[in-house]
């Protein structure tokens, strides 16, 4: 009977993490340069980054592998575009033009947008 709690216990502990693997795997945004300073875990697509308190205040970010994200410098995914994909670190938004410009930004997981 032990072990068949034990193999019970362990069958939904990896459930739990194999549905949860891409949140904790995820994008990152930083208000700071260099991966630094407040930050935010972004794994859907967001048309007003404002409304979060994150509008213009993003300066770097990380994006692991999988994902891609798409930053626009208007609301409602308007303007021009910055992308960046996974595997990739972007530690200085400012060395593209982008610091402090993004207001929104589309999310894709796997390809399929989020």
């Amino acid at each position: 009977m032990k072990r068949l709690i034990i193999f019970f216990v362990a069958f939904i502990f990896t459930i739990i993490l194999t549905s949860a693997a891409p949140a904790l795997n995820a994008p990152q945004i930083f208000e700071h340069d260099g991966c630094r300073g407040k930050s935010a875990t972004i794994t859907y697509s967001i048309s007003n980054l404002h409304d979060y308190g994150w509008g213009d205040n993003v300066s770097s970010c990380s994006v692991p592998e999988g994902w891609k994200l798409v930053f626009f410098e208007h609301t409602a995914y308007r303007g021009a575009t910055f992308t960046v994909t996974g595997s990739d670190i972007v530690y200085k938004f400012r060395d593209y033009g982008w610091n402090d410009a993004v207001s929104s930004v589309k999310v894709y997981y796997r390809g399929v947008r989020q």
